[in-house]
């Protein structure tokens, strides 16, 4: 699994752990979710820095916002995942991404913004919402995808 710069070269671990998500495009490690669960976990202001960027997107949104996540219909973490997009399509291209490893599948759901606890904007187009409590009675509009 590919790793971002030596931690030395951060000036906090919170800047450390962001770029490691960040470039882990693949996902990380189940047992470094425990890690990155303490990380992100709250609300906007959680240990995760934001760029004034990322702040102002933050800002502009509205009070309810639809999130879509794609995946693979048989990848275990399926939906919880912390990695949420406003973007359907975004949702739509990770879930159709390695169709040699199965069904792709959007989810959508719908939760106040508070309940945001980063926006990552560092992928080039992408907007890449953290949200970390999204619960089975949320989770709606499942869709496979062929």
């Amino acid at each position: 699994m590919a790793q971002p710069r030596p931690r030395e070269e951060f000036e906090s671990d919170g800047d450390y752990l962001k770029a490691f998500w960040i470039m882990s495009e693949f996902g990380v490690d189940a047992e470094a979710y425990e890690v990155f669960d303490s990380f992100f976990n709250g609300h906007f202001t959680s240990k995760c820095p934001q760029t004034s960027q990322e702040k102002k997107h933050w800002d502009g949104l509205p009070a309810v916002v639809t999130i879509f996540r794609g995946y693979n219909a048989n990848n275990p973490r399926r939906w919880d995942g912390f990695s949420w997009t406003p973007d359907q399509d975004v949702a739509q291209f990770f879930a159709n991404r390695r169709p040699e490893e199965g069904v792709g599948v959007v989810v959508s759901a719908e939760i106040t913004k508070d309940r945001i606890c980063a926006v990552l904007l560092q992928r080039g187009s992408e907007v890449e919402y953290i949200v970390t409590d999204i619960c089975d009675e949320e989770v709606k509009n499942e869709k496979f995808n062929n």
